[in-house]
């Protein structure tokens, strides 16, 4: 058998660093059953800083031998000494710290023994390498995977050195084998995306020092999902405290998604509602709701939601409900709400929200009901919310909003519902504000402009 057919025969099970069993898939091609030669036993021991002693068992009916190494995500395996008659091999010239890996075989002219189990040596010149990093996390999202990892260097003798950085490789195709994906100074997460669903990646990483390289983390792997709706309430699931949900009855089963609790779905089965409040969210299912491309209605108030309202939500361009209140949600409102067109009623009060209110939101001219009340939204408000004709209920109280009142919000003749105390306006209220029956601006202390 050529060197060439012998790597990819022995290419498979080198994927997973001599995690499975050796002889598990290989075949004795063209053995004599007569004469069955055993597979040899191998050690490895470090005779050297750059020396690994590798010795076996004489196997009978033996004529020769074939011993391969692996060392190297860029060179595979390869084969080593040629022929070899005796029962021992000096592996030299070794880097100091990499891992070898080392499987033989005995051969005679009636055919070849099974692989022997590996045998693993790490030569080393100047004490022990750096700890390996530890790969704590491997999150599957839709098409993307989320790598995370620590590096523990207590202990070490060579602790904190000048400089290092991560290099993580992955392995998902036998026909490419590991790739490196990306050089990380510092870091200790990835985020790897545009990926295959349904396939598993598995990952590797270790650190790169001043003093030389670490040892290799333990593999992990994880399968990325598809972009179907069942797949984006799996993660809104797992991502938010699913097992402590109020209501949660068929979540995660093979039923149907319309007999999830809290989802309606049309007739193509896609999901068009999805109603989660009051039920003990956590977590982060904001980042995943943007998924739901069919989404029209979507009420996750009154939970305990602590993170911001990311970008992505305004591509559910079909959203219709978008309610958010009553949780601690931070950071800005998102200027790209204002791409969703078909918004009847935004509610994002009662929660921790900061900077400005964008004046994107001036762009949905279909917004009947506006609630930013009880946040800590500051700046003006911006004149473009003045095209918002079609709004009956308008909350901005007690945020800590200032200057004046743009007169650009006496275009908004239809409201019914309208607050606004708690706040440091000046100037006047528009005049076509005095005939709105439900409202606080009595409390206020504002006169109305003059017509």
């Amino acid at each position: 058998m050529n060197t060439r057919f012998a790597r990819l025969c022995l290419v498979v099970v080198a994927i997973l660093f001599a995690t499975t069993t050796p002889s598990t898939g290989r075949v004795a091609f063209g053995q004599d059953a007569s004469q069955p030669l055993n597979a040899p036993t191998l050690t490895a021991t470090v005779s050297g800083p750059t020396t690994v002693e590798v010795r076996w068992n004489e196997t009978e009916n033996a004529a020769s031998y074939e011993l391969y190494v692996w060392w190297s995500e860029y060179v595979g395996w390869e084969q080593i000494g040629n022929v070899l008659t005796g029962s021992s091999y000096t592996h030299g010239n070794l880097i100091s710290g990499a891992r070898y890996y080392y499987t033989i075989r005995a051969v005679n002219a009636h055919g070849v023994s099974p692989w022997s189990e590996y045998a693993k040596a790490i030569p080393l010149e100047e004490g022990p390498p750096p700890p390996a990093p530890t790969i704590f996390a491997v999150n599957a999202g839709i098409e993307k995977i989320s790598v995370h990892w620590s590096w523990d260097w207590a202990g070490w003798e060579s602790a904190h050195p000048a400089s290092y950085r991560f290099v993580l490789f992955t392995w998902w195709d036998p026909g490419i084998g590991w790739q490196q994906v990306g050089h990380h100074p510092g870091d200790t997460q990835f985020f790897h995306d545009n990926l295959k669903s349904g396939t598993t990646y598995y990952y590797i990483v270790r650190a790169e020092t001043s003093t030389g390289p670490s040892l290799w983390s333990d593999i992990k792997s994880a399968v990325p999902l598809d972009r179907s709706d069942r797949s984006a309430l799996t993660l809104i699931y797992d991502n938010s405290g699913g097992e402590n949900w109020t209501n949660k009855a068929n979540w995660l089963s093979d039923r149907p998604l319309n007999e999830w609790d809290g989802i309606v779905t049309d007739g193509n089965g896609r999901v068009v509602e999805l109603f989660l409040k009051e039920n003990n969210l956590t977590g982060v299912p904001l980042y995943y709701v943007h998924y739901l491309s069919e989404l029209r209605e979507l009420d996750l108030s009154g939970n305990n939601l602590h993170t911001w309202i990311l970008p992505d939500v305004g591509n559910l361009s079909k959203l219709e409900l978008l309610n958010l209140g009553l949780n601690h949600l931070t950071g800005p409102i998102p200027p790209e709400l204002g791409k969703l067109t078909n918004l009847r009623s935004l509610w994002l009060g009662f929660n921790h929200l900061t900077g400005s209110i964008p004046p994107e939101l001036g762009k949905l001219t279909n917004l009947q009901s506006l609630f930013l009340g009880n946040n800590n939204l500051g700046g003006s408000v911006p004149p473009e919310l003045g095209n918002l004709t079609e709004l009956w209920g308008l909350w901005l109280n007690f945020n800590r909003l200032d200057g004046m009142i743009p007169s650009e919000l006496g275009n908004l003749t239809h409201l019914e519902s309208l607050w606004i105390e708690g706040n440091s306006f000046t100037g006047c209220l528009p005049a076509a504000w005095r005939d709105v029956e439900g409202s606080d601006l009595a409390r206020t202390g504002l006169p109305f402009c003059d017509p």
